[in-house]
């Protein structure tokens, strides 16, 4: 019986992978690599355009809600009397609906409505809507109005009925 000696199998292609004289990275991968790479890209600038929306109307927002504490403390310190009369009369006094700017940004506009609050006496629901748009235009695509609205009760409360503390 014979043995036969252990011999190895060459390769595949006919020559050692060390005798090989190209190496690296063939032209589907590194298509397939940059394909990855864009798609990521695309990825995260949509990312950062939709931040920079968001801070912007968040922005916006904060401007509107200062508009809106603004005119309460207008009427706050007008007090009640004032509101009374300014239900009662025709022609309005309080500057109730006159466009805003706010640091020299404009496009806020607000209204005012005063009600006589139920149940309490000599108190009135004010609620104040800020109102902007958004993208700065008015036209047939524009988007509808973006909105704040902030209620307070101004005036006299109602004595609490009961015996004294103690």
């Amino acid at each position: 019986m014979r043995l036969r000696s252990a011999q190895r199998k060459p390769p595949i292609h006919g020559r050692s992978p060390s005798a090989c004289p190209y190496r690296g990275f063939s032209l589907a991968e590194v298509l397939v690599a940059v394909a990855v790479f864009i798609i990521g890209m695309v990825g995260v600038t949509d990312l950062i355009s939709q931040s920079r929306r968001i801070h912007h109307l968040t922005i916006q927002h904060f401007q509107a809600t200062v508009v809106a504490e603004s005119q309460l403390a207008t009427l706050r310190v007008a007090g009640p009397d004032a509101l009374r009369a300014e239900v009662a009369a025709e022609r309005p006094q309080l500057p109730l609906g006159r466009p805003a700017t706010v640091d020299g940004l404009g496009g806020f506009a607000w209204e005012v409505s005063i009600e006589p609050a139920a149940g309490v006496k000599d108190a009135y629901r004010v609620a104040v809507t800020v109102s902007w748009n958004t993208r700065g235009k008015r036209g047939r695509h524009a988007p509808p109005l973006e909105r704040v609205t902030l209620t307070e009760l101004i005036g006299q409360a109602a004595p609490a009925s009961g015996g004294e503390a103690s």
